[in-house]
């Protein structure tokens, strides 16, 4: 039924959001995906913005842009940036946006841990 998926999709939600929480709590946080769902939440939980370096996207027309005082960087740019943590923000298409953020973390020898945004093996967004 249309209540069952949307509260499933809310459920989900708020525990990406625990997640988000947790995470940005730790120093030197990436964030991979300048959505609106990023920008709301950002904007709704007035997170330490100190502990996130950089918002990583790859559509040009993002970067060099500020979303909640996080400037928006392209993953070319994630080296310099040198995270701990990236946290995947990204809501269709994760688990082949998962797949390739992996390869390119991997190719370009980036030494942080990458967070996806998957509970119970399904999407938080269809």
């Amino acid at each position: 039924t249309i209540f069952k998926n949307a509260l499933k999709k809310f459920i989900y939600q708020k525990k990406y959001e625990k997640l988000l929480k947790k995470y940005l709590k730790t120093k030197n946080v990436c964030l991979w995906g300048a959505s609106l769902f990023l920008e709301e939440f950002l904007n709704k939980n007035k997170i330490n913005n100190s502990n996130i370096i950089g918002i990583i996207d790859t559509n040009p027309e993002k970067q060099g842009k500020i979303i909640e005082n996080c400037k928006v960087y392209s993953p070319a740019q994630i080296k310099e940036l040198n995270p701990k943590y990236i946290l995947l923000t990204i809501k269709n298409n994760n688990e082949q946006r998962y797949i390739d953020v992996q390869n390119f973390i991997a190719e370009n020898k980036i030494d942080a841990i990458l967070l996806l945004n998957v509970f119970e093996g399904e999407p938080i967004y269809d």
